[in-house]
């Protein structure tokens, strides 16, 4: 099965429907209430139980969720103001608590683990002191094993040294002035796709072994470029007249 975001009842809304990808049946599952511009699902039941809904009046933004795919009664997790930022990170474990990002309260967004029920702050985990957290990777558990931000560059805060140790490998593979991005992975994590953005030239697309820490080149996105010595990326820091820095 999957799931498919439709607006056939109602061209103004979204619902979820399942689809059986053998037979192409169709179930409505849940019905949009009417502000929910987001659905998600919880990875280990396949339910659905997050709403990301947009109040028109006041332009804020409500996480709702549920105890289960079963159950119609959904509840006010976290909201966010106009002009603040946050979502949905994953269920933890537990079932008790939930990871989000959140700028409420600060001047960038950073990650934390609120309960599920109340919504109550038990943890702030990770901020960085300059800018947004622009992704995050978690465990089957639910924990974080890696966080990414991009204030001048792309960097990674690791949770999980075995990780942190094929991110450097790959990073001394691909060199100093290049970014390293995973694209994809084998469902047992061993072989990953990775590309190396190269600040002189074009991407490179690889396979990596994680058990045997060696890398395999699969193709150049423009491999026309490589005739070519382009120039080379720099960061610029350039303070504004409020003495902040602007980032190019």
């Amino acid at each position: 099965q999957i799931w498919l975001g439709m607006n056939e009842r109602d061209p103004t809304l979204f619902d979820m429907y399942r689809c059986n990808l053998t037979t192409g049946e169709l179930y409505l599952d849940v019905t949009n209430p009417g502000s929910v511009i987001q659905w998600q699902a919880h990875d280990d039941t396949f339910q659905i139980r997050v709403a990301n809904a947009m109040n028109e009046i006041d332009d804020s933004k409500t996480i709702r969720v549920r105890d289960s795919g079963e159950t119609h009664i959904w509840r006010d997790l976290i909201t966010f103001p106009h002009g603040e930022e946050g979502r949905f990170v994953t269920f933890c474990k537990d079932n008790t608590t939930c990871l989000v990002t959140s700028s409420l309260g600060l001047e960038i967004t950073a990650l934390l683990r609120l309960d599920l029920q109340t919504g109550q702050l038990l943890e702030k985990i990770f901020a960085h002191d300059k800018c947004d957290i622009e992704g995050v990777m978690v465990d089957k558990a639910g924990e974080p094993r890696e966080i990414g931000v991009n204030y001048d560059k792309h960097e990674r805060h690791f949770f999980d040294s075995s990780l942190e140790d094929d991110y450097r490998i790959l990073q001394s593979l691909a060199g100093e002035i290049s970014e390293v991005s995973v694209c994809s992975k084998a469902r047992n994590e061993r072989l990953w796709v990775v590309k190396f953005q190269r600040w002189e030239g074009p991407e490179e697309y690889n396979f990596y072994d994680t058990t045997k820490k060696k890398l395999w080149p699969l193709f150049t996105s423009k491999p026309e470029l490589l005739d070519y010595e382009m120039a080379r990326r720099e960061v610029v820091h350039i303070t504004a007249r409020d003495g902040l820095k602007l980032v190019g």
